[in-house]
């Protein structure tokens, strides 16, 4: 995902299920790596949604979004997401860029969609 440097622009990706419904309590996410000057700058632009059949169920954005370790050390590739509270068929990651700051191009590699283990 690119975006022109300069304008207040958005950009999105979406995965949806195309029979499975998650039930509440699934972590959604995406891993993701950026080519700009710190991956907590690129989050604090970031936004992870959940559908179910279309309509929406959750917004989580920047500050509230679980952001893991590297998948691998020198990868630079992050998972970022949410646990959910409603059921969902669907995520969409969306990166925004305000007029003026250049994020440069991140790189989406795989949703992520796992169930928690009891506690």
């Amino acid at each position: 995902m690119s975006l022109n440097v300069g304008v207040l622009a958005n950009a999105s990706i979406s995965v949806a299920s195309r029979g499975d419904v998650f039930p509440a309590g699934y972590f959604a996410g995406f891993e993701i790596s950026s080519g700009s000057l710190a991956q907590v700058s690129l989050l604090g632009n970031s936004m992870v949604r959940t559908y179910l059949n279309g309509a929406l169920r959750e917004t989580v954005s920047a500050n509230n979004l679980f952001i893991g370790a590297p998948v691998l050390q020198s990868s630079g590739r992050i998972v970022v997401g949410f646990k959910t509270t409603q059921s969902f068929n669907e995520i969409r990651y969306t990166i925004s860029q305000p007029v003026g700051v250049d994020v440069g191009a991140t790189q989406v590699y795989n949703a992520v969609v796992m169930k928690f283990c009891g506690a």
